[in-house]
């Protein structure tokens, strides 16, 4: 919903620029909507600290072996402290790409694909070479779950948004009005006067 979004922009940010257009699934939103009914601050709290315990969950399902390596790359990580100090998801899709790749090495394929599915639901600009990787090893059962959980996620961001969701969501994508120097890629870098 463009207004409520508006709405919440205005009051936290003071400001009613457009920059602020949200490009995920709409089901992800619902994921997220209990977040909503709390207080902001009691929310972020609760928030940092899911992020925190998700890290821990996703370093906890990487092999053993490698372990320590993986704790002492992600205190080091600007990514991991960017996520944990702006309250960024990424440790969503690394909890469920550590989930991903535990199923593989255990030759759980049906298992592995429900995991890259909603990785894929999640966020989908991330996996196409893991789905073409997949593909090249013929793991049809994997892609079969991975595209049966995708599937179900489309269905019901159209179940919870309504008929206008895939129009409405190509334009949100094509015209997110972001301001380059926010953003936090390489074009945000190039963009910095």
């Amino acid at each position: 919903d463009h207004a409520a979004l508006r709405a919440i922009e205005r009051e936290l940010l003071h400001t009613d620029a457009g920059d602020f257009v949200y490009v995920r699934l709409p089901i992800v939103a619902l994921a997220w909507k209990p977040l909503s009914m709390i207080p902001y601050r009691t929310a972020l709290v609760l928030w940092k600290l899911i992020t925190i315990l998700g890290f821990g969950a996703a370093g906890w399902l990487l092999p053993a072996a490698g372990r320590r390596a993986t704790w002492v790359a992600a205190a080091v990580s600007f990514g991991a402290w960017y996520g944990l100090l702006f309250g960024q998801d990424g440790w969503i899709p690394l909890l469920i790409l550590a989930a991903f790749t535990r199923s593989m090495s255990r030759g759980r394929d049906f298992s592995a694909g429900i995991f890259l599915g909603l990785a894929v639901a999640l966020k989908y600009h991330l996996f196409p070479l893991a789905i073409l990787v997949l593909i090249l090893h013929r793991k049809w059962r994997t892609l079969r779950a991975a595209g049966a959980i995708v599937g179900a996620a489309l269905i019901l961001s159209l179940a919870v948004y309504g008929p206008s969701w895939p129009v409405d969501y190509i334009h949100a994508l094509s015209n997110t009005g972001a301001l380059k120097e926010f953003m936090t890629n390489a074009g945000g870098l190039i963009a910095i006067p």
